[in-house]
């Protein structure tokens, strides 16, 4: 069996060139360097929205609860499977153990990992597994579902030029799961 899913714009919760509202950018060129005038070169600001990119929804459950995240990265470059760490308390996780570190755009943050279940839907075909991911206070924009964790359960063709990723289990993906 195999999991077909197109690459898509994720949403954001900030406002950024890709997330903000058209002519936003304009209008705060024109609120903070053009004093409320109106000049050709703010008129001309345009704003760029960010590429499709291989987004799957995930769900991730917890000791006492779960959470279904739309966008969730599949990302080649990441070693480790990464969610942000407002989700460790609504799915019961306790934080405080050991505490690694990752770099984040070049800055340091702690990273805490814990096993937790994962579960990837399509067409009522479930694939769910138990993993060893991490919580880290790193400015996510979306959870990194990376080598270990996820991607490591998973033969996945990315297919760039077509927007879309297939994906299928390969022989590590453990048996016990869905």
């Amino acid at each position: 069996m195999r999991f077909r899913f197109p690459y898509r714009r994720a949403w954001s919760a900030s406002v950024s060139a890709a997330a903000a509202p058209p002519g936003f950018w304009s209008r705060l060129v024109q609120l903070v360097g053009g004093r409320g005038k109106r000049t050709p070169a703010v008129s001309s600001v345009k704003t760029r929205e960010s590429p499709p990119r291989p987004f799957v929804s995930i769900r991730i459950k917890g000791p006492v609860g779960s959470r279904r995240l739309k966008s969730a990265l599949l990302d080649t470059g990441s070693q480790d499977t990464l969610f942000p760490i407002e989700l460790a308390n609504p799915l019961g996780i306790v934080l405080g153990e050991d505490r690694q570190t990752i770099l984040w755009h070049g800055q340091g943050y702690g990273v805490e990992f814990h096993t937790v279940e994962l579960e990837i839907v399509q067409d009522a075909v479930v694939w769910g597994w138990r993993a060893r991911v991490g919580f880290t206070h790193a400015p996510l924009p979306y959870a990194l579902l990376g080598q270990r964790g996820c991607l490591d359960f998973f033969d996945a063709k990315f297919c760039g030029a077509d927007q879309f990723v297939e994906m299928e289990r390969n022989r590590d993906f453990p048996q016990a799961a869905r």
